[in-house]
């Protein structure tokens, strides 16, 4: 959920029309997330391969979390929630608690984005 609302939060600094419902692959496009701004100021190569570097980074963490989140599981019992993701096959291969390492990937992949794109609400 912080993830939607960072890229909401995104698009409504430069626009007040949103029509992505709860797609975070559109919310993402839409954000410009992954869009490097320097304000037209030259920057180095090295500069620009540490900015190309965060950006996958950031969409890479918004595909796992939308591979494993959804809006309508957000208020579903532990037991709709584990067959939801069963049928999706996201509990193969895990060892362990497989629910809790997959609440772990998507938090480790929110964090990603919140923490990635916080000099953006500073600009």
């Amino acid at each position: 959920m912080a993830v939607e609302c960072l890229l909401r939060g995104l698009i409504l600094r430069r626009t007040n029309v949103l029509d992505t419902g709860h797609d975070l692959t559109l919310l993402f496009r839409q954000s410009k997330l992954g869009i490097i701004e320097m304000g037209g100021r030259p920057i180095d190569s090295a500069t620009k391969e540490r900015f190309e570097a965060k950006r996958i980074a950031i969409a890479e963490a918004v595909v796992t979390v939308r591979s494993v989140w959804s809006n309508g599981l957000r208020y579903v019992p532990e037991s709709r929630l584990r067959r939801s993701l069963f049928k999706r096959g996201k509990l193969a291969g895990t060892k362990g608690d497989a629910l809790r390492e997959q609440a772990r990937r998507v938090l480790e992949a929110a964090t990603v984005v919140v923490n990635g794109r916080f000099s953006a609400w500073i600009r």
